[in-house]
């Protein structure tokens, strides 16, 4: 009987590991127009976890409205790879990082089949936003970035994002800072995406002509970029202006 409870008791351990095979590690900015006592003008986030667990192993948040909003998770691991992760937000622009190994992901969990057991991705990208509150434009300006995937791997991804914040001071208790949004169907006014999988670069939003595309002997895939912007404009009231948000989002899918 002891014999069977020990059994019993290392196949659910076993279970519960390779539950936790999948590591993900996601990095992303939102940077407001205006900056309120409830909403900070720059925020910076990083999240690493494993896939299986129903809580990432580390999750970072930092706002400031006048400095730079800085955080890292550092590397976590999981039973075959890891992540880490780290995100910087302030009026010298957005930096992201992010690295992975093994069967991960950055992101929403996927229930893709095929990864390698030897997949690794990760970003490393510095950008700037910039709003003109009189001719209501946004522009966004890359200003430099690696990309990178394994091919036959999960895709590595930087979505962008101009958002428009519904939140307003009335909704907010004293002393609380309003989450940060997330795009939704309804407050989505532009989206630009990168995407990198499987050695095929899909870019939108952004002129393709000005990202390289490179793959070794090793499988593993790079797209490099520097000095790229698109500027949008939108037909919004000065307030309705006030509350947009650009939001950047390095991961991987």
């Amino acid at each position: 009987m002891r014999a069977n409870r020990i059994f019993v008791g290392l196949g659910l351990f076993m279970a519960v590991l390779l539950m936790a095979q999948q590591a993900n590690a996601d990095a992303w900015c939102n940077t407001r127009n205006n900056c309120r006592w409830w909403a900070k003008k720059f925020t910076a986030n990083a999240q690493v976890g494993c896939i299986g667990y129903p809580l990432p192993l580390c999750v970072r948040h930092s706002g400031h409205c006048d400095y730079t909003a800085n955080l890292s998770c550092g590397w976590r691991n999981c039973l075959w790879g890891g992540g880490d992760a780290a995100a910087h937000n302030g009026w010298n622009g957005c930096y992201q990082w992010t690295s992975r190994s093994g069967q991960g992901i950055a992101g929403d969990p996927t229930t893709t089949t095929g990864t390698r057991d030897d997949d690794q991705g990760g970003h490393e990208i510095s950008s700037h936003s910039d709003f003109d509150n009189l001719n209501h434009t946004v522009t966004i300006t890359l200003d430099r970035g690696e990309i990178t995937a394994l091919q036959g791997g999960m895709a590595s991804t930087l979505d962008v994002y101009v958002l428009r914040e519904d939140v307003d001071e009335s909704q907010v208790k004293p002393g609380e800072e309003a989450p940060d949004p997330v795009p939704t169907p309804q407050n989505t006014l532009w989206h630009g995406s990168i995407v990198l999988s499987d050695g095929r670069l899909s870019v939108s939003g952004f002129d393709p002509r000005a990202f390289s595309l490179s793959t070794d002997s090793k499988g593993v895939s790079t797209v490099n970029f520097t000095n790229v912007a698109t500027t949008q404009r939108f037909s919004l009231t000065d307030a309705d202006f006030g509350n947009l948000v650009v939001r950047l989002v390095a991961a991987e899918k």
